[in-house]
């Protein structure tokens, strides 16, 4: 019925993406609300593309139901990917792929300090990482989808590459 919020990276031989594609409608008590997931697809030219339904990073924990707007990278160590993930508010989680098909969920591995002003004491999502010389920067909104305010954080790249922390 939809998909959205996509992430598409450029390979030798085509293209990868991922992108929010939505599962279904379901029933909680009186409430109905939605469920999506975040799917993969690829590409030879960009233009014409392969989606086999296959999901990427899954709800896991009870309670969620949605998981949204991917954001990779790729380095020597394969495939890293951050997205938020909603129960009653969003959070930002992160998770690894060695090919980028098949991933791992770590979300405990990932950690962002809140501001302690009133923007982003409720939420943070819908993250988008870039590298920019030696830091790997994050933009995230706040609560309410933005609307109280965005966020930039940042993490020096020899950090990251550590293999506790993401």
């Amino acid at each position: 019925l939809s998909m959205g919020s996509v992430c598409v990276i450029r390979e030798k031989g085509g293209w990868l993406m991922w992108y929010t594609g939505f599962r279904r409608w379901r029933r909680e008590g009186d409430a109905v609300s939605h469920e999506y997931v975040i799917k993969f697809a690829r590409s030879s030219d960009g233009i014409h593309w392969e989606r086999r339904n296959d999901v990427a990073i899954d709800v896991e924990q009870p309670g969620e139901h949605s998981i949204a707007r991917p954001s990779v990278l790729v380095d020597r160590r394969g495939y890293h990917m951050w997205y938020c993930y909603r129960g009653d508010e969003y959070a930002i989680g992160y998770a690894h792929s060695p090919d980028g098909e098949h991933w791992q969920r770590k979300d405990d591995r990932f950690e962002l300090t809140r501001s302690g002003a009133d923007w982003d004491t409720d939420a943070i999502a819908y993250p988008h990482v870039f590298r920019f010389e030696d830091h790997l920067y994050m933009l995230y909104c706040g609560n309410r989808y933005g609307r109280d305010g965005l966020g930039l954080a940042t993490l020096p790249v020899a950090q990251f590459e550590q293999p506790t922390h993401h």
